[in-house]
């Protein structure tokens, strides 16, 4: 029964190699049969299909390129408003130091004038001048005359 089983096996394989050898069709003249059956409208659409993915392509590259530059300027907006912020509160803060350092200033340069016109007039009523002559000659009106007089000469 075992050389009987084997005879089989051996016509089986016998018979399987004639019929390959007569299909022809393998994977070479298959690729081959499919190459020629392409026909001009099938190459045109596979044309278009790789330009339209190389321009999907370059507008994606486009598209970061445009995020990038949105982001580097919303940073420099950021940085420029917090400037102003700054420069504003800067400039607030020198205007008040300026009001102040003016306004003592002004009072000082005016006590001043003032303390040289008292001694002034001091100096002419000293000397005998009247209030009159006084006003004409310090180029002053006569109630400012008596003012000095009265306020601080005393």
């Amino acid at each position: 029964m075992g050389i009987f089983l084997v005879v089989i096996g051996l016509l089986l394989i016998v018979i399987n190699i004639g019929a390959i050898k007569k299909e022809k069709p393998n994977f070479k003249d298959t690729f081959h049969n499919k190459k020629e059956g392409i026909s001009d409208y099938n190459v045109e659409i596979f044309k278009l299909r790789r330009e339209f993915s190389e321009t999907i392509l370059e507008l994606q590259k486009e598209i970061k390129d445009i995020k990038k530059e949105v982001k580097e300027l919303k940073k420099i907006e950021e940085v420029e408003e917090e400037n102003n912020l700054n420069a504003k509160k800067f400039s607030e803060e020198n205007i008040k130091d300026m009001v102040e350092e003016k306004t003592v200033l002004t009072a000082n340069t005016a006590n001043r004038a003032n303390g040289v016109k008292v001694l002034e007039v001091n100096k002419l009523l000293e000397e005998g001048l009247s209030i009159d002559e006084i006003a004409v000659k310090m180029n002053i009106s006569k109630g400012e005359a008596l003012l000095i007089k009265e306020l601080y000469i005393k």
